[in-house]
């Protein structure tokens, strides 16, 4: 076993135990397998996942399609993504499944029933306190249409979405809403990001890594922490000279590894089977990508896997940056 993966297992050793799950997903990588979204169950295990969600819907008297990933209503608009309570299921036991599939749809329950019970739409002072800003893969937002939704790109393949945050469910912010409050992006977006503040504060912990280096860990149960790496330099520890490789594998983790010289991008090569563990175990996955934030912007830092190697192929101006250190 290679230095690189022994540093690898005594960082996992500082991280819940769902983290040593995740790299051993990571090195023991599957070939893809036939079509037909699974999630994380194999073929023989999903039907017994399907059935419970087909049950759980047909006792609110809903029958379902589900295919690729999400359960569509015929003749209704929408769809019920499956992914992340898919991922909620595969960490428990079956025999759990159907008290977490009963939760997450009376969830969704509860979001429909606030939205109705609003009736008109908040003015902007009604709405200011509760604004928040929330990570989703960039896929959703064909799931969900784009004109329902108001939202930017900080992170390649990710959308930073304006929401809600209300005592029960997340909501998200619809742009008829936005507009009649006269007030222009940049700044909804700035007082939801502002708003985090007020969210539960994420634990935070130092991780070694190998000799000195520590990465620095953002978890908690909150949906927002991974949007804390859009405030960076609000916790010690994470913001380099030039700035920070960052990880958001889930909406529960953020990872942050201060970029001072050459050595951070040894260590992106060592966050890289965590980052992609974590975001295969989720739940709530976001990207198994790996970012370089520098002065507020983000960039891709792509990376290639050859047997139980790492390459990382850091962005030109990251590249540049240590080296002239």
């Amino acid at each position: 076993m290679s230095d690189r993966v022994l540093a690898l297992l005594a960082l996992l050793l500082a991280f819940p135990a769902v983290a040593i799950v995740a790299l051993a997903a990571f090195w023991r990588r599957k070939p893809q397998r036939a079509p037909g979204w699974t999630g994380p169950f194999t073929p023989a295990a999903y039907p017994a996942f399907e059935h419970l969600v087909r049950e759980e819907l047909r006792r609110q008297g809903l029958e379902v399609e589900i295919d690729d990933g999400y359960a569509t209503v015929p003749g209704r608009p929408g769809k019920y993504g499956l992914e992340n309570l898919a991922q909620a299921c595969a960490l428990r036991e079956r025999a759990q499944w159907p008290q977490i599939i009963e939760a997450h749809f009376a969830a969704l329950r509860r979001a429909e029933a606030e939205r109705e019970a609003l009736g008109g739409a908040r003015t902007f002072e009604q709405a200011a306190p509760l604004l928040a800003v929330r990570l989703w893969p960039a896929e959703f937002v064909a799931q969900i249409g784009p004109g329902a939704l108001v939202y930017r790109e900080d992170l390649p393949g990710l959308v930073t979405v304006l929401v809600y945050d209300l005592p029960e469910t997340i909501q998200q912010v619809r742009p008829e809403e936005a507009a009649a409050w006269g007030r222009p992006g940049e700044e909804l977006f700035a007082l939801g990001l502002d708003n985090l503040r007020r969210k539960p504060r994420p634990e935070i912990r130092r991780v070694a890594m190998e000799g000195e280096r520590r990465v620095t860990v953002l978890s908690g149960t909150s949906f927002f922490v991974a949007s804390e790496c859009l405030r960076l330099d609000h916790f010690p520890g994470c913001v380099g000279r030039y700035g920070a490789v960052v990880g958001v594998p889930t909406r529960h983790i953020m990872l942050a590894y201060p970029v001072d010289d050459a050595a951070a991008l040894e260590a992106a090569g060592l966050l890289v089977p965590i980052v992609y563990g974590m975001c295969q175990q989720g739940p709530g996955s976001l990207s198994a990508r790996l970012y370089w934030c520098y002065q507020g912007r983000f960039a891709e830092v792509p990376y290639r896997v050859e047997g139980k190697t790492v390459h990382i192929a850091p962005p030109e101006g990251l590249q540049a940056l240590v080296r002239g250190h």
